[in-house]
Formats: C-alpha cells, sequence, structure tokens
C-alpha cells in the first residue's frame, strides 16, 4: 500500500536492546520521543476514524500495535499521566472497532489509576471509553459508574458534547437489561444535543439505536422508519460502523417480518463489510442473524455453522449478552433436528448466563424460544427434561461453549469417507493449512480468531480419523476435498 516496514531478526533486535540499554540515558530519551511520536499518531488516527479514511487508519494502527503498547507501558513506568490519559482516551475506539476490548480496557484502567479525582476533559474522555467496553463485556454496574461520572463531569465542564455521548452509552446499557423506555429516553435526550449542534453523524448514530430498540421490541415498521435513512446517512459520510449496524437493524427488521430474501442481502452485506474492515463486532452480530435466518428456512446444517462462528467471534470479545442469545439460537437449531436433550441443555446454560448478567431474552427472540422450549419439554419425560435443563444451568461457562461447538450428527448421516464430510469452513480451512500457513495466519485470512481455526481443525482430525495437520492434509487430497 506504499508504506514500507523494516522487520529486524531477533537475534540483532536482541543485540541493540542491550547496547542501548548500556546507556540509561540514551534509552530513556529514546523512548520519551517514541512515546510522543505514537501519541501524535494516534491522536490523528482518532480524526481518521471518523469518515472514509476509517479503514486506512485502522490498518496503521493496527499495524503499529506493538510500538502503541510499548507508548502506553512508557507513559505509566514514567509517570507521565497526561500522555497516558491522551493515548488511553484517543485509543479506545480502535479497540473497539478492532475487537480488543481487554488491551483497550487495560489502557483504560492504567490511565484511570494515575488521574487520580482530576477533574478534567482528558479524564472524562478516558471514563467513557472505559464504560462503553466495559459495558461490550456486560459488566454493566462497572460501565454505568464510569459513564455517570464521565457525564456529570462533562456537564460540569459545559461540555454538551460529551455528555452525549455518554447518554447513547447509558441508553444502550438500559437496552441489553431490558429497560427499553429508558433507553429509548437516553437515545432520543442524545439526539437532541445532536441535532442541536448540527453534528449530523452522531444524530445518525442515535436514530441508528433508537432502531436498535425498536428491533429488539419487534416494532420492525419503526425500525425501516429509523434506519432507511441513516444506512443513506452513513453510505454519505463514509462510516464503515454505522453502515454495518443500519444493514443489521434493517437485516434483522426484515428477517422477523418473514422479508426473508431482503434480510439475506442486507446481513450478507453488512458481513462482508465487518470481515473486510475487521470489525469484530459486525462480524459476529451478522452471522447470528444470518444464522437464525438459515434455521428459518430449514438449513439447520448452515445455521449452526454460522451460530457457532458467531458465538466464537463473541466469547474473543467477552460479549455475554450476544453469546446467550447465539447459544438459544443453536438450542432452538438442537431441537429442530430432534436433540431434545442439547436443546435443554443449551437453553438452560443460555438462561444462567442472562442471570448472571441481567438480561432478558428480547420480545423479538422471545416467540421461537417459547415455542422450542415447548416442544423440547413436550418431547422428553419431565424429569429428563429439567435433568438437562439443570445441568446446563450448572456447567462453567467454558464447558458450555465447547459443548456447543461441538456439532451434531445431521439428519441423514453420511459414510465417513464420503468426499462432503468436511463442512465448507473446514475445507477453507484445510487447503490454508495444505499451503503451509499457520493457524494465526489462517485466521486472519479468514477473518476468525486462532481459537476457532483449532476448533475447526479438531474437528477436521475427528472427522477424516487423523492425528495431525500433514496427515489431514494427505487424507483430504486422497479424498479430492482439496
Amino acid at each position: 500500500e506504499g508504506d514500507i516496514r523494516y522487520r529486524l531478526l531477533q537475534t540483532v533486535w536482541q543485540y541493540a536492546r542491550k547496547k542501548l540499554g548500556e546507556s540509561a540515558e540514551e534509552e530513556e530519551e529514546l523512548r520519551r520521543r517514541h512515546g510522543h511520536f505514537f501519541l501524535g499518531f494516534s491522536e490523528n488516527a482518532e480524526a481518521g476514524l471518523e469518515g472514509p479514511q476509517q479503514q486506512a487508519w485502522l490498518d496503521h494502527l493496527e499495524a503499529d500495535r506493538d510500538n502503541l503498547r510499548e507508548a502506553v507501558r512508557w507513559s505509566v513506568e514514567s509517570g507521565e499521566v497526561e500522555v497516558c490519559l491522551r493515548l488511553a482516551g484517543t485509543l479506545w475506539r480502535f479497540c473497539y472497532l478492532k475487537g480488543h476490548y481487554d488491551e483497550g480496557r487495560g489502557w483504560l484502567r492504567e490511565a484511570l489509576e494515575r488521574s487520580g479525582d482530576s477533574q478534567t476533559p482528558l479524564r472524562a474522555k478516558v471514563l467513557i471509553g472505559a464504560g462503553v467496553l466495559a459495558f461490550l463485556q456486560c459488566e454493566y454496574g462497572l460501565a454505568e459508574g464510569h459513564l455517570q461520572d464521565g457525564l456529570e463531569l462533562y456537564r460540569d465542564l459545559g461540555d454538551e458534547r460529551g455528555a452525549a455521548s455518554a447518554l447513547q452509552v447509558l441508553g444502550s446499557i438500559a437496552r441489553e437489561r431490558g429497560d427499553y423506555e429508558k433507553a429509548k429516553a437516553y437515545h432520543e435526550e442524545s439526539l437532541e444535543i445532536w441535532q442541536k449542534l448540527g453534528e449530523e453523524r452522531d444524530a445518525a448514530r442515535s436514530l441508528n439505536y433508537l432502531g436498535f430498540v425498536a428491533w429488539l421490541r419487534a416494532e420492525h415498521e419503526r425500525v425501516i422508519e429509523l434506519c432507511t435513512e441513516t444506512l443513506e446517512t452513513f453510505r454519505h459520510l463514509g462510516d464503515t460502523e454505522g453502515t454495518v449496524w443500519a444493514l443489521i437493524n434493517l437485516g434483522s427488521a426484515a428477517l422477523y417480518r418473514r422479508a426473508e430474501q431482503q434480510a439475506a442481502e442486507l446481513l450478507t452485506e453488512s458481513l462482508d463489510i465487518s470481515k473486510r474492515t475487521g470489525y469484530m463486532e459486525g462480524v459476529g452480530w451478522s452471522l447470528n442473524q444470518l444464522g437464525v435466518l438459515s434455521y428459518r428456512r430449514g438449513n439447520h446444517g448452515q445455521a449452526a455453522e454460522m451460530l457457532r462462528e458467531s458465538l466464537s467471534a463473541h466469547r474473543d470479545l467477552g460479549d455475554r449478552w450476544r453469546m446467550a442469545s447465539v447459544l438459544e439460537a443453536l438450542a432452538e437449531v438442537a431441537c429442530a433436528q430432534g436433540h431434545l436433550e442439547r436443546s435443554a441443555r443449551l437453553f438452560g446454560a443460555a438462561e444462567a448466563l442472562r442471570e448472571a448478567i441481567g438480561a432478558p431474552v428480547p420480545p423479538c427472540e422471545r416467540p421461537e424460544y417459547d415455542r422450542c422450549v415447548a416442544v423440547a419439554g413436550a418431547g422428553m419425560d419431565e424429569e429428563g427434561f429439567a435433568a438437562a435443563w439443570t445441568l446446563g444451568r450448572c456447567t462453567k461457562l467454558e464447558e458450555t461453549l465447547s459443548y456447543a461447538y461441538d456439532e451434531l450428527p445431521s439428519e441423514h448421516p453420511k459414510p465417513p469417507a464420503a468426499p462432503d464430510v468436511l463442512s465448507v469452513r473446514e475445507v477453507e480451512v484445510l487447503r490454508l493449512v495444505s499451503e503451509g500457513l499457520t493457524n494465526p495466519q489462517v485466521a486472519k485470512r479468514l477473518y476468525l480468531s486462532p481459537r476457532t481455526v483449532s476448533q475447526h481443525l479438531r474437528s477436521i482430525y475427528r472427522k477424516l480419523g487423523v492425528p495431525s495437520r500433514a496427515a489431514a492434509v494427505r487424507k483430504a487430497n486422497e479424498l479430492g476435498l482439496i
């Protein structure tokens, strides 16, 4: 892309670090200059993340992630509190868009701990970032505390823009907790401020959030009314995140009102954009809704595959609210395939997860949820159904996820030597493995996490009856799979 980047052999790098370390003053000065350089870089990038250059700046930031880590580390170790606040405050949105929630939260936490109770715009900005990332990992109480502190500080400072950004996220917390009237009130208040300030992009975001609330409440016509307008706005502004969410809102509204072809087109576009830009939240949500669409069309195998990939994406992000919904969707697929004990166990696990975070089943998902629970209950004896449900509730989350990743036998089992024994995704993974790519390289090429690639490989080994990558490639060649 016109950039030149240099790499050093590890031995050269180690030698250079050793020589530099022999002069403490020189190393200290170099780290200071490095830290300030990447502070300026991150602040330039922050402005670039809004608008048509967003993807280019995301790529630049991702390429220099190690340098950004080092800059944050220097700011903490050297006691440069203002630099630490500025770095964390400018980088949290990058961490959100690329799915680096844990790392972003760590940077923000360091900044807040070192800023004390300072009443500055920098600290308010960091509070909002910390609130956003905590919310995205469903730590609602902590998130609400950060956001309320940020809102109060912005109001004391007379910063309406900052106050509106806090109100938007407070509305999202209320939405996930099922308090839709409160969510609507927060989003409408933020919308009023953005419109008064003439901020077209942020006003469109508030409208998108209102559309999200309407979708969860099964008010599908209202979603179309709000998000058709926001989609045009975001496309015009070149805002990929906003475009993705408008497409997901509209696609989901189409899904739940049975306009299946329209839903497929909208959600496929949102998935394509999310994969191209590396927007992991968009990937997870798009796969979730496309999986539900496949389930409704009766394509149960395809539905389960998409839902498992969605579950993996949300697991990597730490989004337990979405994980609960995806587990319920997988339970519905299992129910449709006649695996009632599995269905009951997944429903029980999802119920425990929802209770842990305090997030109910949304109204738009409730009818199919209730129907499948009733079908599973009627198809099993009462004691067996209760035992499977309780087992799901009591199983640790990681064990539940591993159980959910296991593929069900199809309705029409095939002999193990059949050429189509592997799923489409597994063939894609194996083809890249045969080219010599490592798990992280395969993950990057297919927009998956390395953990998901490992899960696919374990499934491939089991299906082909082989112990290793090399053996899997040989067997797949013999069967004509790759």
